[in-house]
């Protein structure tokens, strides 16, 4: 146990490599004594004026939405999150960094070491960058608890065992795979039990408790710290289960990882001489005597017309078939807040798709260098290439709103967005471009960046989706104007087009200039 507590310690202090000796520990402290001010100010606010949260729980509640369908909702996604991991080809055990591949594995420990401090850096690393959500969470949980001090002093336990529950499944499931190498037997149990819950639903009309019973008890305590009927210590008992039902999960990873051999384990880099290219429907011939089109070829069409293209097309239809069921389970709820949660969820999605496509994209940029006269091509793909992953978060949210609604302005939903999302496109690769000149780019990195990296793609995922969130918002206000809404999206065409040019010509001098950090 020492062993992988050292093990994870290392590699979590790793990830925290941007700063300077001694200073990862210090940061750390800090952001623990903010985030305990911030709870004492919360609960001493509540003793104080135990009133102020009871008219804030009016301010934010949402019509039609209950604790039943939240807690529903939750232990749903997250068992159909489970059943796609288990359905996802997985042989061997991934490394992001080559030097823990060839120098950790040499080390005098045990398999079982390894696997259990592996997994603890990541479920440290989950709960450090999912800490930001302590900060909403605190003035929410007291809000819609109306001022309940135990429940907001809870939320943070509940919200670690959460993740914790999240990574731990997670990664049993990957680790019975690799073990048993039975991926094919596993993967048709998978499918066999999503389609079991299928039928359980065509046959009741109800959500189906195949997909509600595996995931209930992590979600339960979590949704309970923002309700006002359940009392305090039923969520203490129910976030004291959840801890009980964790440590199970870890100890079952500790034993499954004994039947895990050394030559499982395969450094990132090994996958990308593999999937670099990815699979391709078309072959478009990436080379062309001018680079812009090559650039064009390899950054933008390659994915859309390969697995990624499927899947963004999949996702689609998803979002039609969620309209239809959400219509027929939940029809008090209001449509527009639900597009608002579904446009962020899938940008919450695509953003960790972006992290490590842009890497690649802008990985090789000295080789753009001496081949292009400057680099505005580049930047203009690359913004091109967000503004199209970002619309079709809009695009699936307004085939949710039309399903739910039957309303056809609903359509229109990408277009009027499409200046947010031009402008969120030109800050994202900004502010990647920025932090290229500070932080060396992680090249064989899983996750695309390093802790400090994610925690900055948190900020600028919260910006996009206050962005997304506006934009939601304005089309709800215009959409009762039909007249109005056509005008305002003819013109959201030009509007973007300038934003979009002179946004990604600022970045290609940007990138032009300014070297990546090594």
């Amino acid at each position: 146990m020492i062993k992988a507590l050292a093990i994870s310690k290392y590699l979590t202090l790793n990830t925290l490599s941007i700063l300077r000796a001694g200073k990862a520990k210090i940061a750390l402290i800090f952001l623990g004594a903010l985030i305990i001010s911030l709870y004492l100010f919360v609960v001493s606010l509540t003793i104080v004026n135990p009133y102020v949260w009871q008219n804030a729980r009016k301010s934010v509640a949402l019509p039609g939405l209950n604790k039943e369908n939240v807690t529903e909702t939750l232990a749903v996604f997250q068992t159909l999150t489970f059943i796609a991991i288990a359905m996802l080809p997985r042989r061997d055990i991934t490394v992001s960094e080559q030097a823990e591949y060839e120098v950790l594995l040499t080390m005098p420990v045990t398999m079982q070491e390894y696997m259990l401090g592996r997994s603890l850096h990541l479920i440290t690393q989950s709960v450090l960058v999912q800490s930001v959500f302590l900060v909403p969470g605190a003035f929410y949980a007291a809000a819609f608890s109306a001022g309940n001090t135990v429940k907001v002093l809870l939320f943070p336990l509940a919200l670690v065992l959460w993740i914790t529950f999240s990574e731990a499944f997670e990664g049993l499931i990957s680790y019975v795979k690799v073990a048993t190498q039975r991926e094919k037997e596993i993967r048709l149990f998978a499918l066999l039990y999503l389609l079991t819950a299928g039928a359980e639903y065509l046959f009741t009309g109800k959500t189906p408790i195949l997909l509600k019973a595996p995931t209930l008890l992590a979600v339960q305590p979590l949704v309970h710290c923002f309700t006002i009927k359940e009392p305090a210590s039923l969520v203490l008992l129910e976030t004291m289960l959840l801890g009980i039902f964790v440590l199970t999960l870890i100890t079952l990873q500790y034993l499954v990882s004994s039947y895990i051999y050394p030559e499982k384990v395969k450094p990132f880099s090994a996958r990308t001489l593999t999937i670099r290219l990815g699979i391709r429907l078309l072959d478009l011939g990436f080379y062309s005597e001018r680079p812009e089109v090559s650039i064009l070829k390899v950054s933008l069409l390659r994915p859309l017309l390969g697995i990624q293209g499927l899947i963004l097309f999949a996702g689609l239809i998803v979002s039609y078939v969620a309209g239809i069921v959400v219509k027929r389970l939940f029809p008090l709820l209001d449509p527009y807040s639900l597009v608002t949660f579904a446009v962020i969820f899938i940008l919450m999605v695509i953003i960790i798709e972006l992290q490590l496509s842009i890497q690649e994209d802008l990985s090789p940029i000295w080789l753009y260098r001496v081949s292009m006269p400057n680099l505005k091509p580049l930047a203009r793909v690359a913004v091109a290439k967000i503004s199209l992953y970002t619309l079709v978060s809009f695009l699936a949210g307004g085939l949710f709103l039309f399903s739910v609604t039957g309303e056809y302005v609903s359509l229109f939903l990408p277009l009027f967005s499409l200046p947010m999302t031009v402008l969120n496109a030109v800050f994202t690769l900004g502010s990647v471009a920025l932090v290229m000149t500070r932080r060396r780019i992680v090249r064989f990195s899983s996750r695309g960046f390093y802790l400090v990296e994610d925690v900055l793609a948190l900020i600028t995922l919260a910006i996009s989706m206050s962005l997304s969130s506006l934009s939601v918002a304005l089309f709800q206000m215009v959409s009762s104007y039909p007249s109005q809404l056509i005008l305002l999206t003819a013109v959201s065409l030009p509007i973007s087009l300038i934003i979009y040019f002179i946004g990604a010509d600022i970045i290609g001098d940007m990138l032009t200039t300014r070297d990546v950090a090594s």
